[in-house]
């Protein structure tokens, strides 16, 4: 009879299967309600301003526990509608933001308009909100043409309390580190990235260090481990410390949001804590499949979340993939003792870091569309120094909100690490040629790139066990060799690396949108890039928000020529965007031969030649004939 050493991995893997296989037969539908007008209800769990181009700033709620047919949705109002209803004035400061925030969270409110459905990406590259938002649940925006506040939260409501909680600590954190570092600590600690500086957003991203902006099993582990030691050198029976340390995970997954990430990490360190409880031996990939089964249960569509890609395959990458590199490399031989220690930490974290990197690879490029190797170094620094942003962020938070001097002292600490960040960030945000730009896999690449690093692990796993085996038959016998195996190995991850970044260049001509403006991308079939304009009078940084990406999503990480026909803010702007992205190579730029006497110099023009002196990119006049 066949026997199933983990039927917990087989039941994932098949719900994962079966779940893909059901939305590819059934694929979603947009709502029957888009694009009329109707009535709806709910509960507010989340709020969001921003501002548009043109006319007052707008704000965007989160709205949950709606009706059977919608039961998540955004409701996009004006400002002055909102201040209106919650009576409240608006300040000069940032301040009554918050004040909203404290009205409005756990409310049930009603409103009145037409549906709306997400944006869908326009180009290649761009960001795909629909997608995003409706694998998270939500189904569509409300342009809430009235709005009103039918029920007031409970002032006894736990969700209500830890919210509030969360707030207070932030608002603290706003208070003596300013908003840059509070952004980046609130996203961190609290699992609050609506403060987030867009400067702090990006450098993260293009350094590949982002996911220290969301809660992590890092976090999990440093808050449970912490209570539990706490609770257990207060000589308390065994059990006590483990089920409070279980209980106080779970509200911190509450406080700070239930990610997937931080919901696949909460099931497990609780897992974890429970086989102790009841006398038996841990298993890591059961209770990594066991996160993953509730996860879908609760929410299905949550595997095409970007986040649920990247945890689960990180863990994956740590205990399937680091113990054959560990032995290859021979870093578990390194004595471990004085100062032979932190050589053995060093390299044992680069392993890891590329580990983990392999793993995620696809994932990767699909959703960013590059590789920061700098990234791989940089988390050897930087996620060490996490366990002490964490720890001194809460218990910085907590004590501010008794005593402030105190708070400072010891936010302080996070304050100076935070910064230390920013200082790498920049200096590796200078090393361009560490930055590959690859481009987005196809389907059929990352199945084969997939297929090829499980086949080689599983190879290496098998002549591992056989060689421990005959180490211990025969203690001195010949050790495979093991240099032979590092070159296939290396050989190996290059050729699922080459899978990935594999590109069919064709000829092609590419019209943008890019809202009031044009833009006209060429391939020639040659490794040639030429683009005609670029420009927007409609969508601000048009160059970086969506001729970038484009670039960027097709793997070209070299523009030969940019001709600009004239200087108007549609055609030129969004190619002064471009110049200020030192990621992409700009051989020169060609414009109208008019232009060179200076009588029709602009501001537009100013500026394209400051950039192109910068970037020491040449410019052309051109004249009839040429």
């Amino acid at each position: 009879m066949l026997r199933i050493k983990r039927p917990l991995m087989v039941v994932a893997v098949a719900l994962i299967l079966f779940f893909v296989l059901y939305d590819y037969v059934n694929s979603p539908k947009d709502s029957v309600y888009i694009g009329k007008t109707i009535v709806l209800t709910g509960r507010v769990a989340g709020i969001k301003k921003y501002d548009v181009p043109f006319g007052e700033r707008k704000f965007k709620l989160q709205i949950k526990d709606g009706p059977k047919e919608l039961p998540a949705f955004f409701v996009k109002i004006k400002e002055s509608r909102l201040l209106k209803v919650c009576n409240i004035q608006r300040g000069d400061s940032e301040e009554y933001l918050k004040q909203i925030e404290k009205r409005l969270y756990g409310s049930l409110i009603k409103c009145i308009g037409q549906l709306e459905n997400f944006e869908i990406p326009a180009n290649p590259g761009q960001f795909n909100s629909k997608a995003y938002y409706n694998n998270e649940g939500f189904y569509g925006i409300l342009n809430a043409k009235e709005f009103s506040i039918k029920e007031k939260p409970s002032v006894f409501s736990p969700d209500t309390c830890l919210h509030r909680l969360n707030l207070a600590i932030s608002e603290k954190y706003q208070k003596i580190l300013g908003s840059k570092d509070a952004g980046s600590l609130s996203a961190m600690v609290l699992g609050d990235k609506s403060n987030l500086n867009e400067e702090i957003k990006e450098l993260y991203q293009e350094n590949s260090i982002s996911h220290l902006l969301a809660i992590s099993g890092l976090h999990i582990s440093l808050v449970g481990g912490a209570v539990y030691l706490f609770l257990k050198k207060m000589k308390i029976s065994f059990n006590f410390p483990l089920i409070w340390a279980g209980i106080i995970l779970v509200l911190y997954g509450a406080f700070t949001g239930f990610s997937v990430s931080t919901t696949r990490a909460v099931i497990m360190m609780c897992v974890f804590f429970f086989s102790f409880l009841i006398g038996k031996s841990y298993d890591l990939q059961s209770s990594l499949a066991f996160a993953a089964i509730l996860i879908m249960l609760i929410n299905h569509r949550a595997i095409y979340q970007s986040g649920f890609q990247l945890s689960f395959l990180a863990v994956i990458g740590i205990f399937y993939i680091m113990p054959e590199l560990m032995y290859i490399f021979k870093i578990q031989n390194i004595n471990k003792k004085g100062a032979n220690k932190a050589i053995y930490i060093f390299f044992s974290s680069v392993v890891c870091s590329v580990s983990i990197t392999i793993a995620t690879l696809p994932v990767i490029l699909i959703n960013f569309y590059e590789l920061s190797l700098t990234g791989i170094i940089l988390n050897i620094i930087v996620i060490p120094l996490m366990s002490i942003v964490v720890i001194t962020g809460l218990i910085g938070g907590f004590v501010a909100l008794l005593t402030e001097i105190a708070g400072s002292f010891i936010l302080g600490i996070s304050y100076y690490i935070l910064n230390f960040y920013t200082f790498l960030c920049k200096i590796c945000d200078n090393l361009v040629s560490l930055r590959l730009i690859i481009g987005k896999p196809e389907k059929w690449q990352v199945i084969l790139y997939y297929t090829v690093v499980m086949a080689v692990i599983y190879i290496l796993s098998k002549k591992r066990r056989a060689e421990r085996i005959e180490e211990l038959k025969c203690i001195g016998c010949r050790k495979l060799n093991l240099s032979k195996r590092i070159i296939i190995t290396v050989w190996f991850i290059g050729f699922g690396f080459f899978i990935l970044a594999f590109k069919n260049d064709k000829f092609s001509l590419n019209m943008l949108d890019i809202g009031q403006g044009d833009c006209f991308v060429v391939n020639d079939g040659n490794g040639n890039i030429y683009i005609s304009d670029c420009g927007s009078t409609t969508i601000d940084e048009v160059g970086k928000k969506r001729l970038l990406p484009f670039l960027k999503s097709k793997g070209w990480n070299r523009v030969d020529t940019i001709f600009v026909s004239h200087m108007d803010k549609d055609h030129v702007n969004g190619v002064n965007d471009l110049l200020k992205c030192p990621e992409i190579a700009i051989g020169r730029v060609v414009i109208s031969e008019s232009y060179k006497s200076g009588r029709l110099n602009c501001g537009e023009l100013e500026e394209l030649k400051a950039l192109a002196y910068k970037r020491k990119v040449n410019i052309f006049y051109m004249k009839k004939g040429d």
